[in-house]
């Protein structure tokens, strides 16, 4: 189980979720 993939991937939706409501 590649752990530290998933997280990259938790980590990057939540950035992006933070700069989408952040640009509003």
């Amino acid at each position: 189980m590649d752990v530290r993939g998933e997280w990259g991937e938790i980590v990057a939706s939540c950035l992006r979720v933070k700069s989408e409501k952040g640009m509003e």
